[in-house]
């Protein structure tokens, strides 16, 4: 038995074995597994903590639960936070119970940072106390910078950070939600933390109206001067957003073109990106997020205004593969797009587009299609015989084949 021990021990320190072998267990095995001995502990912690999911509650980062982390942080490399829309996270008007007025909420997350710990979180111990009468303790929570910041700072060596918000937000269109509160307190503890190593983003999904309090940038609220080296190494990034039908509908109101723009200033703060796939989620179909420098922007404007605004025209210096799921794009703004990324794209897929504007075969003018599988028959016959379903194009530039997926 001892001789069995040992050459387990053996096999286990060995690293391409042990992750061979741990990456056909399940996680509650891998934990039974650390419980061994301690040989098998040190070895499995590693890979039992290597990926963390949490959802966002009251008591997420309380003292007992920062402790833990604080042993296993270091190991975790890939960090889901989930922060479910519920009843819950609500917030309708605040009263004051005593004067049976209506008070408003003003929250300012840099003044937070300065507070010594304990402290007031928004501004005044009565000011406190009428937020944990109407919204409950977890927006005391949701607003609590430092507990954002101090378990992120555990987590040193997170190159994979997920951020979900399931479900719709309750209410009237674009009123805040406790959500939003603690999406900004997760964005300045990701600036304050330091993660130098996060190369993924993913945010599945989120609500079109969070993103603004997820900006990055130095001119957001409680940023950092040097907040921009958070995210400055992602090579990945995900966005799955929720255009809920209300603001959806709503394609002249003034609140659908202030959140295109957000979208518009989140997306182009990630301009080196290698990897980037974006889809509306299933509730209603949005505009395509790569052109909307044409639709925020009059006709009259000169091509030298826009490009001096705030909101240019995207461009990606490295992006290499690219997917777009449930848009409605313009064809033509689709092919000017291409036209300036042709020369660095390897991969990309259409999925569910709808050209509003304009066909597929305008769109794909900048590329040179040297095999062409546009009928449905073709499509499907491939799909039977296994072969690669999708469009083998050619870079005009370099002469570099690259794959192309279209469902259009």
């Amino acid at each position: 038995m001892g001789r069995s021990a040992k050459l387990v021990g053996k096999l286990f320190s060995n690293n391409h074995i042990r992750h061979a072998i741990l990456s056909h267990l399940d996680p509650s095995d891998v934990a039974f597994l650390r419980r061994v001995s301690i040989l098998f502990c040190k070895k499995v912690t590693p890979t039992a903590f290597k990926t963390l999911t949490v959802t966002f509650r009251p008591l997420t980062f309380d003292s007992a639960r920062l402790v833990a982390l604080e042993r296993i942080g270091h190991h975790i490399k890939k960090f889901r936070f989930v922060f479910p829309h519920t009843e819950e996270t609500y917030m309708p008007p605040m009263l004051d119970p005593r004067s049976r007025k209506l008070v408003n909420l003003v929250f300012k997350p840099h003044a937070r940072l300065g507070k010594h710990k304990g402290g007031p979180i928004f501004g005044s111990k009565r000011m406190d106390d009428l937020v944990l009468q109407n919204y409950g303790i977890l927006m005391i929570a949701a607003a609590d910078i430092r507990s954002f910041t101090e378990a992120l700072k555990m987590m040193p060596n997170i190159t994979n950070l997920t951020v979900c918000c399931p479900g719709i937000p309750m209410g009237e269109p674009g009123r805040r939600c406790i959500i939003d509160y603690a999406l900004w307190s997760l964005r300045v503890a990701i600036e304050r933390s330091g993660l130098q190593g996060l190369r993924s983003l993913h945010l599945e999904p989120m609500h079109m109206t969070g993103l603004q309090y997820f900006l990055p940038g130095t001119m957001s609220l409680g940023s950092k001067i040097d907040g921009h080296k958070a995210w400055a190494n992602v090579r990945s990034l995900t966005m799955n957003i929720s255009a809920w039908r209300p603001i959806a509908k709503a394609r002249n109101g003034s609140m659908y073109v202030a959140n295109l723009k957000f979208l518009h200033q989140y997306m182009e703060y990630f301009k080196f990106v290698r990897k980037l796939k974006f889809a509306w989620t299933s509730e209603a179909r949005g505009v395509c997020p790569l052109t909307l420098d044409n639709l925020l922007y009059p006709p009259g404007n000169s091509i030298q205004q826009r490009r001096a605004g705030p909101n240019r025209e995207l461009n990606f210096n490295k992006l290499c593969k690219l997917s777009l799921t449930n848009v409605a794009a313009d064809a033509t703004a689709l092919k000017a797009f291409l036209c300036r990324h042709v020369s660095t794209f390897r991969q990309w897929s259409l999925n569910d587009v709808y050209f509003v504007n304009g066909t597929l075969e305008d769109a794909l003018a900048p590329v040179k299609v040297t095999a062409v599988k546009d009928e449905h028959s073709e499509l499907m016959q491939r799909a039977e015989e296994g072969g690669d379903q999708g469009y083998q194009l050619l870079c005009p530039y370099c002469h570099t084949g690259f794959e192309a997926l279209l469902m259009v």
